[in-house]
């Protein structure tokens, strides 16, 4: 058996290089092998022997020339920017050529993070769709340097990304990086999805969980806070004044953060109150409507969320194999996932790329969303109505 050749040069998993061994080995060498648990852990002690230390800090980081690759057979040029050891917040961000080309031209960019497959000496890894960076933090200085890094390397190709949408989650370091970086064109759009489990989080948060479970009005309601992302930008605030009006009990609470959060409409007036209303000074929300309307993005079949960057996080996962692994482990399945992406490119350019199935039921409702946010453009009905008649919290129940 050839094991620890196997160990030292194969990138496959510990138990397939165990299984494969064993496929060549006669029965007297299965019989004498010693236990499984054994030789998988002497598999992973000759592959820590192979790798550099780990290091434990950012400082102590040093990146031979094999790491900034991309492996195989043919390596490629992979490691784009490095801060440097010498830096309180080192950054460091992996891509190929090819990739920067393609996301230059791409006029609408993915972006999100994930801190459970980060290394310990780093906070998260982060993902701009075809490229992948290591991020000691989430200030707005560290995001303006990722972004500042990727638009100098794409412009020594000759290329100059000018995205006219970037989606990502919601959090104020991002966008106004992004605002900095690309100016007031490029519209920041936060993920509808993300939107839908914030609400989501606050409902469990405030207990209504037993009460949105029990009350079909109530768990309609709900739906219809996000539901309000699907109105006209101009609507929106009205939609959430019929939406203050016509509060169910018991919700108030909720109500009141998702104003706050995301809209701090001015409160209605009380009809019944003799006195004037008192004026009171107006504050902006935390996330104006204009960072997570996806109107326009829904009646132009545009993304609305950020589901193809949820997507890689399901896919980069058993690439990792558990949280916090190491950097090395985590170096190794960013080589992997590159592999994997030119695979996909390449595809793409000859016309061989294999067509994502959509299921019957999502491209139904789909259409049906469309059309229904259609009605609003063609007929010019108002927000509120378009709320009021449940245009909108059928689709979206939590």
């Amino acid at each position: 058996m050839f094991i620890k050749d196997d160990s030292r040069t194969k990138k496959a998993k510990t138990t397939q290089i165990f299984a494969d061994a064993m496929l060549e080995a006669t029965d007297e060498v299965r019989a004498r092998a010693g236990k499984p648990d054994t030789i998988r852990r002497d598999i992973r002690r000759v592959r820590r022997g192979c790798r550099p230390k780990e290091p434990s800090s950012l400082a102590e980081l040093h990146l031979d020339e094999e790491w900034t690759e991309t492996g195989g057979n043919n390596p490629r040029p992979f490691l784009i920017h490095d801060s440097g050891a010498d830096t309180n917040d080192r950054v460091i961000i992996f891509a190929t050529e090819a990739s920067l080309r393609l996301l230059s031209r791409s006029s609408q960019w993915h972006m999100d993070g994930t801190f459970a497959m980060s290394p310990k000496i780093f906070k998260q890894v982060y993902v701009i769709r075809v490229l992948l960076a290591l991020l000691p933090g989430k200030t707005q200085s560290i995001y303006e340097e990722l972004l500042q890094a990727v638009i100098t390397q794409c412009e020594h190709l000759g290329c100059y990304p000018d995205p006219s949408t970037i989606i990502t989650d919601f959090e104020q370091t991002t966008i106004k990086a992004v605002s900095s970086v690309f100016g007031e064109h490029t519209t920041v759009q936060g993920c509808f999805y993300h939107l839908t489990q914030s609400t989501w989080r606050k409902i469990q948060d405030l207990g209504l969980v037993p009460l949105y479970k029990s009350n079909e009005n109530v768990k309609k309601f709900c739906g219809m806070l996000d539901g309000l992302a699907l109105l006209p930008l101009d609507d929106v605030i009205a939609g959430m004044e019929y939406l203050k009006e016509n509060t169910p009990d018991g919700l108030k609470e909720l109500v009141d953060y998702f104003d706050a959060t995301y809209t701090s409409s001015n409160p209605p007036a009380n009809p019944n109150n003799p006195l004037p209303p008192v004026r009171l000074r107006h504050r902006p929300p935390v996330f104006p409507p204009a960072v997570w309307n996806v109107f326009e993005s829904t009646i132009t079949r545009g993304d609305r969320t950020n589901n193809i960057c949820e997507g890689w996080n399901n896919s980069f996962r058993p690439l990792i194999g558990h949280q916090h692994p190491s950097i090395w482990t985590v170096i190794e399945a960013f080589r992997n996932d590159q592999a994997l992406a030119a695979t996909t490119m390449l595809q793409d350019q000859i016309g061989e790329r294999p067509q994502k199935r959509v299921r019957r039921a999502q491209k139904t409702f789909e259409e049906r969303l469309i059309y229904k946010t259609g009605i609003l453009s063609t007929f010019g009905i108002r927000g509120w109505d378009f709320v009021r008649w449940d245009f909108v919290h059928w689709d979206f129940v939590l």
